[in-house]
């Protein structure tokens, strides 16, 4: 998940310069100048909207170049760029449902995601919702005051603790999904009419996913920038050796964002 409000332009990069797509489905094309304004919001969204036909789980993360997902500040916003930031909008008017682990909302700062104003409006989500809501992993409760049920979000907690979660977070019951993996939280959320879904981490929710080899397809942005140190890396969970198929490739001054997919993306049922 990533913090949006403290956004640092670097000053070294010509901050108008549009995305250009190099690769698409899989190959070099002519490169296309996307616009990082409403137009091109709406080219961007055309093209990463989700599936309406079933179940797809895309995953949404920026690290530098040196693999950290955080900057100096601890949070993934000194990581963030123009170009990025207008990818994460266009990306967070696109599915039914966000899910993040309970660490990333309080220590980016979380507030409810609602994504780019312009692509909100053409209801590209599934569910035909304005906004996604939102499942953040937990094994305490504990959840900061700004965190809205009512938005509408759900609590995802080991089996067997549901009671417990529920008291300390003031949740109602029925805002609490007991799931063990990603593919038990896949079917609950797939249960309560959410087929596109989209992880922004952190790094145990997205090895948790990996672990299970739920992920349909990852956007994740590379930004042009080091920053050393002993940040977490974008996924910690069990060994695996999972190969990805690059699709598009977006290249700026600032950053690359690269979309994988399998070369047979699975289908949930």
């Amino acid at each position: 998940m990533r913090k949006v409000r403290r956004l640092r332009p670097p000053n070294s990069h010509d901050n108008s310069a549009p995305l250009k797509r190099l690769i698409g489905k899989g190959a070099p094309i002519t490169p296309e100048a996307i616009p990082l304004d409403d137009d091109g919001a709406h080219a961007l969204g055309m093209l990463l909207a989700f599936p309406a036909d079933r179940v797809h789980v895309r995953s949404m993360m920026n690290q530098s170049l040196d693999g950290a997902i955080a900057g100096e500040d601890g949070s993934s916003a000194s990581l963030s760029n123009p170009w990025d930031f207008f990818m994460l909008t266009v990306l967070r008017a696109l599915p039914d449902i966000i899910v993040c682990g309970a660490t990333t909302v309080r220590s980016e700062d979380y507030r409810p995601p609602s994504g780019r104003a312009n692509l909100r409006g053409e209801r590209l989500r599934p569910s035909g919702n304005e906004f996604p809501a939102l499942a953040i992993l937990t094994t305490s409760g504990k959840i900061p005051p700004d965190i809205d049920e009512a938005w509408p979000t759900f609590l995802v907690c080991p089996r067997g603790t549901g009671p417990r979660v529920a008291r300390e977070s003031g949740f109602a019951r029925d805002s609490i999904i007991e799931a063990d993996g990603a593919k038990a939280l896949i079917e609950a959320l797939t249960e309560r009419g959410f087929r596109a879904i989209q992880v922004e981490g952190g790094p145990r929710v997205n090895g948790m996913f990996f672990d299970d080899e739920a992920f349909d397809e990852l956007v994740w942005t590379r930004s042009a920038i080091t920053v050393g140190g002993d940040a977490p890396r974008a996924s910690v969970g069990k060994p695996h050796h999972l190969t990805w198929h690059l699709t598009d490739l977006f290249h700026s001054p600032g950053a690359h964002i690269e979309r994988y997919t399998h070369p047979k993306p699975k289908e949930h049922q």
